[in-house]
Order: C-alpha cells, then sequence, then structure tokens
C-alpha cells in the first residue's frame, strides 16, 4: 500500500530510511551498552546498500556518538588508567583496518 507506493515513487527514500533506521536500533544498543553502532548497524544497513557506501554512511553517526560519551564522561578520564593505550591501540587498530578495507576483495566481507 503506502510502503509498496514510496518505492515505486522514491526506491532512494526508502533506502535511506532504511539505513536511518539501521543507525537508530545501533544507537540504541550503543546507548544501552556503550558499544555497538558500528557492530550492529553496519551489517543491517548493508542489506540495503553496498558495503563501501554502509562503512562510509555511518562514519560520521559513530564518531559523532563517540564525541558525545567522550564529552558526556570527561570527568572520568583521571579514573582510567589504560585510557591513553587504548586510544593508541584504537588509532592503530583503524588504520590498519581501513587499509585493509580498501586492499582486499569485498567478497570475504559481503555473505548474503
Amino acid at each position: 500500500t503506502l510502503v509498496i507506493a514510496i518505492q515505486i515513487v522514491a526506491p532512494e527514500v526508502v533506502r535511506n530510511i532504511e539505513v536511518l533506521i539501521a543507525v537508530v536500533v545501533g544507537a540504541t544498543v550503543k546507548a544501552v551498552t556503550g558499544m555497538g553502532l558500528p557492530i550492529i548497524a553496519i551489517p543491517i544497513a548493508a542489506l540495503f546498500v553496498d558495503l563501501d557506501d554502509a562503512v562510509v554512511t555511518l562514519a560520521f553517526p559513530n564518531v559523532l556518538a563517540n564525541g558525545v560519551l567522550a564529552y558526556r564522561e570527561r570527568s572520568h578520564v583521571s579514573d582510567t588508567r589504560d585510557l591513553p593505550v587504548l586510544a593508541i591501540a584504537g588509532v592503530v587498530g583503524a588504520a590498519i583496518g581501513a587499509i585493509a578495507f580498501v586492499s582486499l576483495p569485498e567478497t570475504p566481507l559481503v555473505v548474503v
């Protein structure tokens, strides 16, 4: 009915709504557990858009969510003894993951 009409008129709108739902689900999991936005949202979004588009589209909401959490919890920095090590490891891991993502073939990453 309405969904079919929207799909006929503007399939990209439906795709954007589906990706938005993936972001909301992932953000909800992240809000409850402290992690989960990319773990939940990227596979869901990849069902509706290319994997590359899913990763790029969800990078900004993830950075935004992490920034909000970091700002909100900034008073607890002195309580975290391993924060510098974890931050450095996270940056190194993100760089290695980004290089691997653009270098490796997409086939093992996409399971339909």
